[in-house]
């Protein structure tokens, strides 16, 4: 994802959705020219993610808000509420030297963090 400037005049192209086409285009601000680039993102959100002393991911309190991320219907251990976004982060362990993907629910009510229950197999 990077910016992107008009041709004509050289101002940062707005991004805009095609209705008629259902395209996205960019459309300068200052002449009215429109541009078709190919890049469909036009906004990403990377977090920094470290881990607490209880192995939890320290994310951003306003995570629940994010419209990018799934809402489900989950109970919280905590307060009950039915409702948790799931965010899914990869991660590195140092000292086993694996990666994985972890899923976790963050709770839209009062935040609260946990781990997916595994699901037990029969073999």
């Amino acid at each position: 994802m990077s910016l992107n400037f008009c041709n004509d005049c050289g101002y940062i192209l707005q991004p805009e959705e095609d209705i008629n086409n259902n395209k996205l285009i960019y459309k300068c601000g200052h002449c009215e020219n429109i541009q078709h680039i190919n890049d469909s993102c036009v906004y990403k959100n990377e977090h920094i993610i470290t881990a607490n002393s209880e192995n939890r991911e320290n994310l951003p309190e306003d995570i629940v808000d994010d419209p990018t991320l799934p809402i489900k219907n989950e109970e919280c251990p905590q307060c009950k509420a039915k409702e948790a976004v799931l965010h899914q982060s990869f991660y590195q362990s140092s000292n086993v030297r694996k990666t994985g993907m972890k899923v976790n629910y963050i709770c839209c009510q009062c935040k609260f963090q946990w781990e997916p229950k595994k699901e037990q197999t029969d073999d």
